[in-house]
């Protein structure tokens, strides 16, 4: 994040949320980030992904224009789903490498099983979301202290689907 906000002229911010932000918000103050966007609301954790979802979508508005960058989990593909079709953003899936060309990025991905290497490119003028294939990229500490700052809950919104047990199978 932080190699690509160089690049194109920008920030980089973390977005953390839910149980256990806080602390680590405080531990990603070590890392080269501008700033860490934080909250702690217990509806993130207690409804399944839209308090998320609406919490990203905020502060992708707020930086407008803005390259989301989530993990290729579960959980994160939906996350980049639903942000990139509330944006109409791009989306570029299992991403193993990010440059900038002519003010654009390019991401770099593996299909079919590695058989097929494809690079697609994302206007820097534009929304962009991008799922990172876990351990493609190396996190380097050396910031010089990130500010936290607390985002604001969405107003407007309602949950219906709500998480009532999680169980942890072997």
């Amino acid at each position: 994040a932080r190699a690509l906000a160089d690049e194109l002229g920008g920030s980089a911010s973390a977005i953390v949320l839910g149980a256990g932000a806080e602390e680590l918000a405080e531990a990603l103050r070590a890392y080269p980030l501008d700033a860490v966007l934080v909250s702690g609301d217990p509806d993130v954790d207690a409804y399944l992904i839209d308090p998320a979802v609406d919490y990203v979508e905020a502060a992708m508005r707020a930086a407008a224009p803005a390259l989301l960058l989530v993990p290729n989990t579960m959980y994160g593909r939906d996350v980049a789903g639903r942000i990139a079709a509330r944006l109409g953003a791009g989306l570029a899936a299992d991403v193993t490498e990010l440059r900038v060309e002519d003010g654009r990025v390019l991401c770099t991905s593996p299909k079919l099983g590695g058989a097929t290497i494809a690079t697609c490119a994302l206007r820097g003028s534009d929304y962009g979301v991008v799922t990172v294939r876990p351990n493609a990229f190396a996190a380097h500490a050396g910031g010089s202290g990130a500010r936290v700052e607390r985002l604001a809950k969405p107003a407007g919104k309602a949950y219906a689907m709500a998480i009532e047990s999680t169980v942890e199978e072997a």
